[in-house]
């Protein structure tokens, strides 16, 4: 696995990031979404890339009705650990929840949510899951991890059954404060990082969103974007500190020399030393889309 994959599947990162991507999610983007399917008495949502069910957690008491999400996620480790944590998401929360054959069954005040756990990667999506009965797909900090191909591949068998898409979380620039001049390089460098050529091709990284949005207006979706940043302060140590630590292992392997090394070292150690005395702030950006047809399925 790459770097970037290995953080997309650990447990401890996706629940520290959760909180930041909860505060930053476009609300605007949101309610509209939530309009779209304001009524329904019952939603079949796909969620690809799962992880610890980020998206089951949060849009579960949003959607006023019964829910039955289907999971995709292909680590088995992780798909394990995420019907773990929402076992104990539903606990926290006093709802009477139980396992079900491959998945859980949640029971909130006036809602039911069944989900199911599907082990297996997005290309093998139409063997297991039947599209046609379903009416959103999202996905969560995923599609700048894949190729264009990946996606537009992904984006042909949901259009192919009119599923409205909500994909949230897509990166697209960091920006410390205050800022350096080696902030500029650095960053660069990160996102060289992410658009590397890996076994799969080339990740989409910080045009993701634009790609996305071209290609879902281009096959007759109604789109619409807004900004989400993650607004990490001098409060927030623990996330700044592994910020930059994942920051020097991928420009680590984008430098050739000692030299080039000791210079982000450096760079690192600046940062550091100002997260510890809480003088610095990350700004990072991301962008959510909403796509749909004008017409509920």
């Amino acid at each position: 696995m790459t770097l970037i994959h290995d953080l997309a599947c650990d447990p401890d990162w996706l629940g520290e990031r959760y909180r930041f991507d909860a505060k930053a999610r476009c609300k605007e983007l949101e309610a509209a979404a939530l309009s779209h399917f304001h009524g329904r008495r019952s939603m079949r949502i796909l969620d690809v890339g799962a992880g610890l069910g980020a998206n089951t957690r949060y849009y579960g008491s949003l959607l006023a009705c019964d829910q039955e999400w289907i999971l995709v996620e292909k680590d088995l480790s992780l798909a394990r650990d995420c019907l773990s944590d929402l076992s104990r998401w539903a606990e926290s929360n006093t709802w009477d929840h139980r396992p079900v054959p491959e998945g859980l069954e949640i029971r909130q005040e006036h809602t039911r949510m069944e989900i199911h756990m599907a082990t297996t990667s997005m290309r093998n999506l139409g063997d297991l899951v039947n599209l046609s009965s379903v009416d959103l797909a999202t996905a969560n900090a995923v599609f700048d991890l894949l190729s264009k191909e990946q996606l537009f591949s992904f984006l042909s068998e949901v259009h192919s059954f009119r599923v409205a898409i909500l994909a949230t979380m897509n990166y697209r620039s960091m920006c410390f404060h205050p800022k350096e001049e080696e902030d500029l390089e650095y960053v660069g460098l990160y996102e060289r990082h992410m658009r590397r050529r890996q076994d799969f091709g080339f990740a989409m990284g910080p045009g993701c969103s634009d790609i996305m949005i071209t290609r879902l207006e281009e096959m007759g979706y109604e789109v619409r974007s807004g900004k989400s940043i993650w607004i990490i302060t001098s409060a927030d140590r623990e996330m700044l500190r592994s910020m930059l630590s994942f920051m020097r292992g991928a420009i680590s392997e984008m430098l050739a020399t000692p030299a080039e090394l000791a210079g982000l070292e450096r760079w690192i150690s600046n940062k550091l030393d100002r997260a510890d005395r809480g003088q610095l702030k990350l700004l990072v950006g991301h962008m959510d889309i909403f796509g749909r047809f004008s017409e509920q399925k």
